[in-house]
């Protein structure tokens, strides 16, 4: 929202009248809070998924869902690793081109491509025969 906000301050409050005002040295610690932010809502998701391996049994699962339970898994690895790039970009080049730290979250994209790919090729040769049966 603050973001957002930023953006179009002077669509929404009119040229020059915005209540926000940043500096270009602002960019990073800006970049550094988003990604921290983001991080951390995957990593709540990461550990709900985990909580659920821990409990298949109990909930039992079967194969197939143990097998996607585990790529959702990856999936938010993949999510929070591209998250901490975004960080360690941000601090690490100039300030004020931190911004720039927001073109790595494309990689969502082909990361999940190449993931998704490989999963589900993997899915297919899991014994489908026995999917009713908990693991």
């Amino acid at each position: 929202k603050f973001l957002f906000t930023l953006v179009f301050s002077s669509q929404i409050y009119g040229e020059g009248h915005s209540p926000f005002v940043m500096k270009l040295t602002d960019n990073a610690m800006l970049m550094m809070i988003y990604g921290i932010g983001y991080i951390l809502i995957y990593l709540l998701f990461f550990f709900m998924y985990v909580h659920a391996l821990r409990k298949k049994i109990e909930l039992q699962l079967t194969t197939v869902e143990i097998f996607d339970t585990r790529t959702k898994l990856y999936k938010y690895i993949i999510l929070i690793a591209i998250g901490l790039l975004s960080v360690v970009v941000s601090q690490v080049i100039p300030a004020e081109d931190a911004g720039v730290a927001g073109l790595v979250y494309i990689l969502i994209g082909p990361a999940f491509s190449i993931f998704y790919g490989y999963r589900s090729r993997r899915k297919r040769k899991l014994p489908f025969s026995d999917t009713s049966a908990p693991i």
